[in-house]
């Protein structure tokens, strides 16, 4: 029972909000509050995870490509996490937002980490890829974020030997660190990064090979962030613009023609707001030949989230250890329905029984009969107005 009191009005008996304790409902018996409350959120609860700390997006620009596991031990937290159950033999896909948890804690694997959904433990990552992935997730933790991805959750609903069951599979965008983390700095003035496309490639990079070759690793390609910069050149013909690329504020290469009609709208549309367009890119090469291929969408394809939405920058983890990482595992917590009010129905019972005795009784019988049943009607609101018994002092 929900909703608020109107004491204006005789209300009967049960859980009503009260604003005693938040989270909470209060026993009210019809007249008064009781010292006696039931959580709002019934069912299975959410874990909250270090919400102190800010979420970070780190998504895979492959999308959700790593199969998570577990999920088949965890259907009510599945549940939880996509807020409805799905109907029978109705295959639901949801994409949403994961988050990645170290669990340094955990009883069964040091190297654990678990995926959660709406702080719903929906399932972990695989063995091998947790003992490769931690050190990376609990990073990012220590330097004061908690990671997030998309997800994709595939849910249905089947009868089976042992009733209905949710069946699920759940993948997650988990990315390579050099996916998140370029190998040179950001841009220092304000700048966003525009989402991941086409490959194109860079033209006149042979040209500042000193400069790019500073650049190279044996881990060749290596992941880097450029930005672009329009650049209006005068010709006999009139204005040429093309889009210069840049690496740490150095020029090293321009996009051809067709490729800088594309990018030139997505500068400008950045210009407009005061940031810098910056894109994922890849340097390849040696000490006598170097190759750089940028990843930029389509004009055409650019989500206006983008366009007008909060910068989309590298993630500004702190350098070194900063803090421990938070303990994490925990068995879920499930609050069961509010119990329902007393029941008086045993007292309507006996007396229904001794007022058909008393009828018997000559002269004052009825009077007596009436009596018993009277009684009854106030024994029995008494006991209705009273907390259940399975709620007092419990919460």
């Amino acid at each position: 029972m929900t909703g608020t009191i109107d004491k204006t009005k005789r209300v009967a008996p049960g859980w009503y909000e009260s604003g005693a304790r938040a989270g909470f409902r209060q026993w009210w018996d019809g007249r008064r509050w009781h010292e006696t409350y039931w959580p709002r959120r019934e069912g299975i609860q959410p874990l909250a995870y270090a919400p102190q700390l800010p979420r970070v997006d780190i998504s895979s620009p492959y999308g959700p490509v790593i199969d998570i596991v577990g999920e088949a031990y965890r259907e009510e937290q599945i549940v939880a996490a996509l807020g409805f159950r799905p109907a029978l033999d109705e295959e639901r896909v949801v994409m949403t937002k994961a988050e990645l948890i170290p669990e340094p804690d955990n009883p069964h694997d040091a190297y654990a980490v678990g995926v959660r959904i709406g702080g719903h433990t929906v399932g972990y990552l695989g063995a091998d890829i947790a003992r490769a992935a931690q050190s990376f997730v609990a990073g990012i933790v220590q330097g004061g974020a908690v990671p997030m991805v998309d997800a994709r959750i595939w849910a249905v609903t089947r009868n089976t030997r042992r009733g209905l069951e949710v069946k699920s599979a759940i993948r997650i965008a988990l990315p390579e660190p050099a996916d998140v983390f370029p190998e040179n700095a950001p841009p220092a003035g304000p700048y966003t990064i525009a989402p991941r496309g086409r490959k194109v490639q860079v033209s006149g990079e042979d040209q500042h090979l000193d400069y790019l070759t500073g650049y190279l690793s044996p881990d060749s390609p290596v992941n880097l962030l450029f930005t672009l910069k329009r650049n209006d050149v005068t010709t006999r013909n009139g204005i040429k613009s093309v889009a210069t690329v840049l690496l740490e504020n150095e020029p090293i290469g321009e996009l051809s023609p067709t490729t800088s009609k594309n990018a030139l709208p997505l500068i400008d549309a950045q210009q407009e707001r005061g940031l810098t367009m910056a894109v994922w890119g890849e340097l390849a090469g040696s000490r006598v030949a170097v190759e750089v291929t940028l990843s930029i969408p389509r004009a055409t394809d650019v989500p206006g989230e983008w366009l007008d939405g909060a910068p989309v920058t590298v993630p500004h983890i702190l350098d070194g250890i900063t803090q421990p990482l938070p303990a994490a595992y925990a068995e879920p917590i499930i609050v069961p329905a509010s119990p329902t009010p007393n029941s008086a129905t045993w007292v309507w019972i006996a007396a229904a029984i001794v007022a058909l005795v008393l009828l018997a009784v000559p002269y004052v019988g009825w009077v007596l009969a009436i009596g018993v049943l009277v009684g009854a009607f106030l024994a029995a609101r008494f006991i209705r107005s009273q907390p259940p018994k399975i709620a007092v002092g419990k919460w």
